[in-house]
């Protein structure tokens, strides 16, 4: 989970599972923004850092771009051991690093639809399709199958009930569910471009668990997750800032 969830790890699983040309293309990496070397970039590209969830900046130019902010953003990132409010373990053992990544195409001034199939053991269980970000974003829920369902689950997206399965929808599903093998609840995040699918990350708690909407409630019902056992604490304070997990 740990490698799966740290991005730039992920690129070097994907190409063991699925083979080369899955992932956006790494341009630099380093410890820090200063490290990455912005002159020799293409005209376009993203700035990520691998460790967190949230901190993606799209430079369109690379001669006109605000550094110093972008700068300070991942300074900030790298800076913070992420999850540790919200108990996400996952995400604190992953090196701190920043990176810059190939622009995959834009649509109508906005990023690539994604396809984020929600996935349990193998099988995709749902697809939550987002497009139109930044621009009243939109949201279509389908079954494995590709048929809409008529839910909401992002309480903060307009929800669309009408969606046209793409041409390669089986492979898109053998994506989704070659990586997802093994775990009881992961999301695969696919982009679906002309001739290519890319894997952009894989999320093992979604919003930390927070969705509010009705249709959270009925997906949930469909992960086969067995309610008859409760674990023990990790500790009893938690969450707490100097808690480390027991590796």
């Amino acid at each position: 989970m740990v490698g799966l969830t740290d991005k730039l790890a992920l690129k070097q699983l994907v190409h063991q599972y699925l083979g080369p040309g899955y992932v956006a293309t790494t341009l630099s990496q380093g410890s820090s923004y200063h490290d990455l070397d912005v002159t020799n970039m293409p005209e376009q590209f993203v700035l990520k850092a691998n460790h967190d969830s949230g901190s993606v900046y799209f430079v369109h130019n690379k001669n006109d771009f605000p550094a110093k902010r972008y700068k300070y953003c991942l300074d900030r990132a790298i800076g913070r051991t992420f999850g540790i409010s919200g108990g996400e373990w996952q995400y604190w053992p992953i090196p701190k690093n920043v990176f810059a990544e190939e622009m995959l195409p834009f649509v109508d001034g906005t990023p690539p639809p994604d396809f984020k199939f929600h996935c349990s053991n193998g099988q995709v269980l749902w697809l939550q399709y987002i497009y139109d970000r930044g621009r009243n974003t939109k949201e279509i829920i389908t079954d494995r199958d590709g048929k809409v369902m008529g839910l909401n689950f992002d309480q903060h997206m307009i929800s669309v009930f009408e969606f046209k399965r793409p041409q390669n929808w089986q492979a898109l599903l053998e994506v989704a569910e070659t990586m997802s093998r093994g775990f009881q609840y992961v999301r695969v995040d696919l982009y679906n471009l002309p001739g290519r699918i890319v894997v952009g990350e894989m999320t093992f708690s979604p919003l930390n668990g927070m969705y509010q909407s009705e249709g959270n409630i009925e997906l949930g019902k469909l992960i086969p997750l067995d309610r008859t056992k409760i674990r023990e604490l990790v500790c009893s304070e938690f969450p707490g800032p100097a808690r480390r997990w027991p590796w």
